[in-house]
């Protein structure tokens, strides 16, 4: 049997003289003090970073924040560590548990057994890592023994678990956010799903081997509202690398959704993160994030937020039937039955909030059941994601591109993906390198990377999802124009835009993970900027 009472409170320390604080800044609750004095003597240079928002509440969102001040770009608004943290809870990649990094296939912990990257990995025996959950997996080692013994899907949940004894204060920040159980009762789904791959598999192989009272809240209705409050609240960390891990924050997750957030936010290594206004925010205006795909269309954000985050986003950008003029869920009008000629007309959801709305053009009579428009569009996402997969050449994705705005508003999302896609191969692709295109092809590339940016700066104005997007956008942009003017074509002009748009490339990745496809972009662009001030 294990003692749980070996998993001890954290402490926190002063700012000032790093001795032990018990108090903490009244506004911002994130800088803390052994005494009254040193926080009166740290007021002068804390009082530019403290608390920029305030928490309100209303019968329709809950609990809410809204500036405090006026915010510009450059100032953080929150700044906290995560309540909790680990493997995401559904579809996880295996990971060291001490470092996050890829395990080793043969490198175990010594004493729960379950892969590492290294034995002596610092991590493992951290208890804000792996070091608590240990104590427990220990219990069963002759399961990590197994091929299939490994489900990283139950750690995150088990590390909240543990809370109950760690760190009281946090476990009660944890049970005390939505869950919305009441929506995922034992008839649904997802209740289903986490019975199956966490809950069960947690009790029956982990805690039901601990000794009587270790725990005090560890029913399967406890595990279930841990699952909830994960679906609803966890926040994606890119760790590096395709590691991805899912966290729980003491403030962050009161942040209300809009499908065009006000919000910026990074991580540093050690997961802490940082809230930035991505656009001007004024006092009195909702703090937002976005809890979707930036590039999705309104009936795919809905459905995902009602299915997994339990509510109906009535935002201005759902409201509106063009999407703020980006067009990125239109259809191509084919007007009336026995009509000769195209109106020129898009075909647009008549009412973006109605589940089922049918699809109307905005010049002629011409209409589409809410069926009828959606195979459509779902019919050509798995023809796109089968040409994305197959590794097309430039001749095939030009010949699809031409298919989908017979039948696409050319900045549907559909049509984003693949020129995306193109334009990566344009200058890249073997017979297609920079030297080898023609110029109609160079001024295509310019010309879908501007239209491209013009999308995201409507719907992502700050970049705050569409980072790397808009940075692959940027760079090929500047590879393009740098040939152009390579080739005598161009103005002077030209090489002062390419060195704009790298610094913008290197500015909006700063922030990636370490061996990120976002970092390994930003050194090529570091590099490419020292070559352009040689010119």
């Amino acid at each position: 049997m294990v003692n749980l009472t070996e998993i001890t409170d954290e402490s926190t320390i002063c700012i000032v003289c790093k001795s032990y604080a018990p108090h903490s800044c009244g506004g911002c609750k994130q800088v803390h003090y052994c005494n009254k004095l040193h926080q009166k003597e740290h007021w002068k240079q804390h009082k530019s970073e403290c608390r920029a928002f305030e928490v309100k509440s209303n019968e329709e969102v809950g609990r809410y924040l809204v500036a405090s001040r006026d915010l510009n770009g450059g100032e953080k608004i929150l700044v906290e560590n995560p309540v909790a943290f680990g493997p995401k809870h559904v579809d996880p990649t295996p990971v060291c548990l001490g470092c996050y990094k890829p395990p080793h296939s043969v490198a175990r912990c010594l004493k729960c057994f379950w892969p590492v990257c290294d034995p002596k990995c610092p991590g493992l025996t951290d208890p804000n890592h792996h070091g608590a959950e240990c104590l427990v997996l220990s219990l069963n080692r002759c399961l990590a023994l197994q091929p299939s013994g490994f489900r990283y899907e139950i750690i995150t949940p088990l590390r909240c678990l543990l809370l109950q004894k760690r760190n009281k204060k946090k476990w009660q920040q944890i049970i005390n956010m939505e869950a919305h159980t009441n929506k995922r009762g034992v008839s649904t789904d997802v209740y289903k799903f986490f019975e199956e791959r966490v809950v069960s598999h947690l009790t029956d192989q982990y805690l039901s081997k601990l000794e009587e009272g270790a725990l005090p809240h560890c029913s399967k209705d406890v595990i279930h509202r841990i699952c909830g409050i994960l679906d609803v609240n966890g926040v994606e960390i890119m760790a590096g690398g395709d590691i991805e891990l899912i966290a729980l924050y003491p403030t962050m997750y009161l942040m209300e959704h809009n499908c065009v957030p006000n919000t910026a936010y990074y991580f540093d290594p050690d997961f802490r993160v940082v809230v930035k206004p991505s656009i001007k925010i004024s006092k009195g205006e909702h703090l937002s994030t976005t809890y979707t795909h930036v590039l999705w269309g309104t009936d795919n954000r809905r459905e995902h937020l009602k299915e997994n985050k339990y509510f109906s986003c009535k935002c201005t950008r759902c409201k509106d039937r063009t999407e703020l003029g980006t067009y990125i869920s239109a259809l191509k009008c084919h007007g009336l039955p026995g009509q000769s000629e195209f109106c020129g007309g898009w075909q647009l959801p008549e009412d973006p909030l109605h589940e089922k709305s049918n699809w109307t053009c905005d010049k002629c009579s011409a209409t589409l059941s809410y069926d009828e428009a959606k195979n459509l569009v779902n019919m050509l996402a798995m023809e796109v994601e089968k040409i994305v997969q197959d590794r097309p050449s430039v001749e095939k994705i030009i010949e699809f591109l031409n298919k989908l705005e017979q039948l696409l508003h050319p900045h549907h999302f559909h049509c984003y993906e693949v020129k995306h896609l193109l334009i990566q191969l344009y200058g890249h692709q073997d017979g297609f390198s920079h030297n080898d295109l023609t110029m109609e092809q160079i001024n295509q590339k310019i010309d879908i990377c501007r239209d491209l940016l013009s999308i995201n700066k409507i719907l992502d104005p700050g970049y705050s999802r569409l980072s790397l997007y808009t940075a692959v956008l940027m760079y090929e942009l500047h590879l393009a124009l740098t040939e152009l003017q390579s080739r005598g074509k161009q103005s002077d002009n030209l090489t002062d835009e390419a060195k704009q748009l790298v610094e913008e490339t290197i500015k909006i990745l700063e922030h990636e993970p370490a061996n990120s496809p976002g970092s390994e972009l930003r050194t090529i662009a570091i590099i490419s900027l020292d070559k352009l001030k040689k010119v």
